[in-house]
Order: structure tokens, then sequence, then C-alpha cells
């Protein structure tokens, strides 16, 4: 579906919050701009994403609403050799094969996603180089006891 926007009252924030209920308590979620999210899609299937920027548009309702603008990682099918986990690669600005735009809601409640830049050469101590786009996921969290 083919939609505009009619309206030029959008709003760019460093970071949302909202509380939703899920089996019967309430779940505060908060996103920042370069969070890495886990995205809800069709057919309880999810993908993640780094949040680059969070938009309030103002509808034709009179009302607000919130969408997240994000760039996805694509699974590359590899794993690090010594890690065994699996490595990510941002989607580049060219490629439009997914919808960057999304409501805020689509970001999973439970996301505890974290993502390692896979420095290569061309990376220093201070800084990462920018044109290398692959990640590692980190499937070491835990939770302490």
């Amino acid at each position: 579906m083919d939609q505009a926007l009619l309206s030029t009252h959008i709003h760019f924030y460093n970071v949302a919050s909202y509380t939703i209920k899920k089996d019967g308590d309430y779940q505060k979620i908060e996103v920042h701009i370069g969070d890495i999210v886990e995205i809800a899609l069709v057919e309880n299937e999810s993908g993640f994403a780094s949040v680059d920027a969070i938009i309030k548009h103002r509808g034709n309702d009179e009302q607000d609403y919130v969408f997240i603008y994000i760039t996805w990682f694509e699974d590359i099918s590899r794993q690090d050799e010594l890690l065994l986990c699996p490595i990510y690669q941002l989607q580049k600005d060219t490629n439009h094969s997914w919808y960057r735009i999304h409501p805020i809601s689509t970001v999973k409640s439970t996301s505890e996603v974290l993502f390692v830049h896979n420095c290569d050469s061309r990376c220093t101590a201070d800084h990462h180089e920018t044109s290398n786009f692959k990640y590692i996921q980190n499937n070491f969290l835990f939770t302490a006891i």
C-alpha cells in the first residue's frame, strides 16, 4: 500500500519510551538513536536493526504517531571462527529491499541484543572504520544470579 505524509508537522527525537501491557504486566520500552533492536515482522519472524532516527508525526486525525527509521542487519550466513557467533552486515544505504520506517511498536520488548563491530585491520582502538559494515552478534549474554 502506498501512502504519503500530508502534514509537515514532523519532529525528531533522540529517545522515546512507552509502556505496554503484556500478560497482565506492564513493560517500559525505551529506544535511543544508535540502539540495536529486534523488530517484529510477520508470522512470528523478527530481524535486527540499528535505530537511525525517531520521528513523531501528527496525523490528519490530530493523533501523534511515533516511527523509527532503521538500518537493517543482514544475516550473511557466516560465523566468527573463534567465537562461533553469527556475523551480520549492516544494510547499505543503496539497498532498499526492506522498508526502513516502522511504527515504534514493532520494537520487541524482550530485545536484549548486543552486536560488536567486527573490526578489521583498518580499525583502531579509537575509531571503527565506517566502510566496514560487519558486526558479530554477541551470544554470550546471560543474567547473573
